[in-house]
């Protein structure tokens, strides 16, 4: 009777929710971010017309939401989601560099650009919080993994002769510093990552 009872009354709570993952990887808003990565690659390689571009900023909307829900709900750290709108503003200046596919704008209409100054700029913004987060331990592997490459290609940047000598004089030795720095942070990322996945 009791038996018969107890079912009778967990027949009428209501269904559990559906569990959320608790792992970052997993979470839609994290899936939502690296589609758009994907997306923004896909663009900045092979160019996007006028629609695809409209379309394109407000899914960096969307994804810039998405490491704010990430942040309250404690998947990600308040210094993380700054660098992972770092990353996505740097996605979108990848996709707007050339202008749109269907555009009539001539390539020689485009501002000439100075790789190693952006390089350096972008650096110099994220050493020092990384470097903040490493020594507490508050980097996430998965968010590691994500922002590595692009720290890589402005390091790469920076080990250029060539990119170097077409900076001013007087930025020359700052670059040589920075990519100092910036060595000795990403081998300390990599070693993060390496020591923190199973």
């Amino acid at each position: 009777a009791l038996v018969t009872r107890a079912d009778a009354l967990l027949a009428k709570l209501p269904a559990p929710p559906k569990t959320t993952s608790s792992t970052l990887d997993q979470s839609d808003q994290w899936k939502q971010i690296q589609a758009f990565k994907t997306l923004a690659q896909r663009y900045a390689i092979n160019g996007a017309t006028k629609a695809q571009r409209t379309a394109f900023d407000k899914q960096l909307a969307q994804a810039n939401a998405a490491t704010e829900i990430l942040s309250r709900k404690g998947m990600i750290s308040r210094p993380t989601t700054g660098l992972l709108r770092d990353e996505l503003a740097q996605l979108k200046q990848a996709v707007y560099y050339s202008p749109p596919t269907d555009s009539r704008v001539s390539c020689y209409a485009i501002a000439i650009l100075r790789p190693a100054a952006e390089s350096m700029e972008r650096l110099t913004r994220r050493m020092k919080l990384l470097d903040s987060m490493l020594s507490r331990g508050r980097l996430r592997p998965e968010t590691i993994r994500a922002m590595l490459p692009s720290l890589e290609r402005d390091l790469a940047v920076l080990a250029d002769p060539k990119q170097i000598a077409i900076l001013p004089e007087n930025k020359r030795a700052a670059a040589t510093a920075m990519k100092a720095r910036a060595e000795k942070t990403i081998a300390a990322l990599q070693a993060y990552v390496k020591r923190n996945t199973p």
